[in-house]
């Protein structure tokens, strides 16, 4: 049972929890169900890692069902038992939304005919604060949406109050459903950018507009912020793009009032940015490559990459990618030291080790790659796989014959045997080798094989991994021939 549903859920649960939900299953209350009771302690006696031989199905079939094992038996037990643990979590993340709980005891009440002081007073708890509070949850808004709504409350935007936020939109629920609608066109434009089957219909976007700017909505800076970025992106699928000065105002704007913003919406209002650089570059403004870079600076400075505790490699790994190309060395192996202890531990060290070695790849000092490479531990990621790519690629540059081919031989095996890897992933892999054969047996072989017309396929190859570096030496071996 070491990879079932139920052991993967008491995984997330520390030891109090688990024996809060130890109580709650023998309650008669939730659970009269006692094989439940029974296959819980079982496995709560495998806690914290869940790797002991007595959870093994076998053995669980044979103190459950000594008469009868039977598999079906135990898999309606587990799966009653992923349901308790369910309703538990629920009511555990719960607790930490009073707003929640009050909204639903208000409801009962009112649908119960207690037209009563105590849900008048709830009314009043979350009305009058409203315009002075700034909500920094978006579960909090919706509660707060949702309470307004179910009482009829009247709320008035109130006026001449600078910056205007969440909040203050809120209590006017008629700017509050067009700020979302916003959200979702921004989102939604943003997408059909990239995707030629993302269909919408326009004359419902630009009803929402007129609406927006003849209603004067846009003189709240939030609405105004998605106001700005949806147009930004339906221009840009109609062809008639912004200036890239105001696409440059509009990241300015969203860094002065991203104090105001949700950190969960920010991290979408610079997701959505980063989205519009990436096709201005792909279309041939190479300028916004450095757009690119500062915007992802931007978003690690306000920290909205940061998942319980740690920054996740992977965006590490897209910064300094991000500076490599726009050959910010130095400043990017500062920011790589400054944020290297936000990495999680047990990958910081080969994190580190493999983007120092790229960095250094780049300044075309290869000798040095592998003082940091030596020092990389292969942690089970794409990241191994990169390493292995880079070793490769340096032994190239230095013409280590011996080491290219023992490690290329090594690497095409991995990939074909790799479990995790999709197909896909495997095609953009196995290509990648077949390149850098190609340019190998031209460079260290003296192949007769036309450097022109291998670098022709390079390039009518749609997605191939580290195409610039291919084509960089498909043209050094053009002009070697």
């Amino acid at each position: 049972m070491y990879k079932s549903k139920i052991v993967q859920l008491l995984k997330l649960l520390n030891e109090k929890e688990l024996q809060e939900f130890k109580d709650y299953v023998a309650c008669p209350l939730y659970n009269k169900n006692k094989n439940c009771i029974q296959l819980l302690d079982i496995l709560i006696k495998a806690a914290p890692d869940y790797t002991s031989k007595k959870i093994q199905k076998e053995a669980v079939l044979a103190i459950l069902f000594p008469n009868k094992p039977k598999t079906t038996a135990l898999r309606v037990t587990a799966y009653s038992l992923s349901n308790l643990l369910r309703d538990y979590m629920i009511q555990l993340q719960a607790q930490d939304y009073e707003m929640t709980q009050n909204r639903y005891f208000a409801e009962f009440l009112l649908k119960r005919g207690a037209l009563a002081k105590s849900y008048n007073e709830l009314i009043k708890q979350y009305e009058m604060p409203l315009a002075g509070r700034n909500i920094s949850d978006r579960f909090e808004i919706f509660q707060v949406s949702k309470l307004l709504k179910t009482f009829n409350t009247n709320t008035r935007l109130l006026k001449n109050t600078t910056p205007i936020t969440y909040s203050q939109v809120l209590c006017h629920l008629h700017n509050y459903t067009a700020l979302i609608q916003l959200k979702i066109w921004g989102v939604l434009l943003s997408q059909a950018s990239t995707n030629s089957t993302v269909t919408y219909n326009e004359q419902h976007f630009l009803r929402l507009i007129k609406h927006v700017e003849e209603d004067k909505l846009v003189d709240s800076p939030i609405i105004n912020l998605w106001y700005k970025l949806a147009l930004l992106f339906y221009n840009n699928i109609n062809e008639t793009p912004w200036p890239r000065e105001d696409f440059l105002a509009i990241l300015q704007f969203l860094n002065n009032i991203s104090t105001q913003i949700h950190k969960n919406d920010n991290l979408i209002l610079y997701k959505l940015l980063l989205n519009y650089t990436i096709i201005k570059r792909q279309s041939g403004e190479l300028i916004y490559g450095n757009d690119l870079f500062d915007i992802y600076q931007y978003a690690f400075k306000k920290d909205l990459f940061r998942v319980e505790g740690y920054i996740p490699h992977k965006d590490v790994a897209n910064l300094i990618v991000l500076g490599i190309k726009t050959k910010a060395f130095e400043k990017t192996t500062a920011l790589l030291h400054q944020y290297k202890m936000d990495l999680q531990p047990k990958v910081r060290q080969s994190v580190v080790m493999y983007h120092l070695g790229l960095l250094a790849f780049f300044q075309k000092q290869y000798h040095v790659v592998f003082d940091y490479l030596w020092q990389y531990e292969p942690f089970g990621d794409d990241c191994d796989i990169n390493a292995k790519i880079l070793s490769l690629k340096t032994y190239y540059e230095l013409s280590k014959s011996e080491a290219f081919l023992s490690l290329m031989a090594s690497f095409k095996k991995h990939i074909q045997y790799h479990k995790t890897l999709s197909n896909q992933k495997k095609k953009l892999y196995r290509d990648l080798s077949n390149f850098m054969m190609r340019l190998y047996r031209i460079k260290e072989l003296h192949s007769n094989k036309s450097p022109r017309e291998l670098k022709k396929k390079i390039e009518n190859t749609a997605y191939i991994i580290s195409k610039d570096w291919l084509l960089e030496k498909a043209d050094e071996l053009i002009q070697d021939n």
